[in-house]
């Protein structure tokens, strides 16, 4: 077992009501026999049995909400995401922010829908809703610039023509075959 970076320095918590820093240490014990910092022969360190090996458990105590599954996540119009549990339960559990700029003629298109933004100031996280940015259009169906009809055609068109270019250099090669055939002679 290789040495695990980073899980053996003690922790220092500093409080913010003026009291003395506290150095916080933890010995994550053993998997397997072997501690997990060192890779040495150890015993358990962190456990949910006491010293006894038994679990000494005096009271549990709940708030009244059984646990749940994940049922689905859904936004609302200020992009906060709600997560909807089997219990009943529903969680806003993150915020989508909208991006602005103060000189949105900045931006360089990149790549498709990739841009830099050399000269376009700071971008300005906003609410969705507030600030003059616009809402999150929830349930909303995105449609393309492009007109679907119009490019199958041209694929359509470009595989035709591609095709009569295949026959086109056939018949070249063909002719030139026969050209050369009858110089020999």
């Amino acid at each position: 077992m290789t040495n695990v970076v980073g899980l053996s320095a003690p922790v220092t918590i500093a409080w913010n009501n003026g009291a003395t820093p506290t150095p916080l240490s933890i010995d994550w014990g053993a998997v397997d026999g072997l501690s997990l910092i060192t890779g040495l022969p150890a015993t358990p360190g962190v456990t949910q049995i006491n010293g006894n090996g038994t679990n000494n458990v005096q009271s549990i105590t709940n708030n009244g909400i059984v646990p749940g599954n994940l049922n689905g996540m859904t936004f609302d119009e200020t992009g906060i995401l709600y997560a909807t549990f089997d219990n009943g339960t529903t969680v806003a559990v993150a915020q989508i922010a909208i991006g602005t700029f103060t000189n949105f003629n900045g931006l360089t298109q990149k790549n498709g829908y990739l841009y830099e933004t050399p000269d376009s100031g700071a971008v300005l996280l906003k609410t969705p809703g507030k600030g003059g940015v616009g809402q999150i259009n929830t349930g909303g169906i995105t449609s393309s610039a492009v007109n679907d009809t119009s490019e199958y055609l041209d694929v359509i068109d470009l595989s035709q023509a591609s095709a009569m270019a295949v026959n086109v250099a056939a018949k070249v090669n063909q002719t030139r075959d026969q050209l050369v055939n009858n110089l020999a002679r």
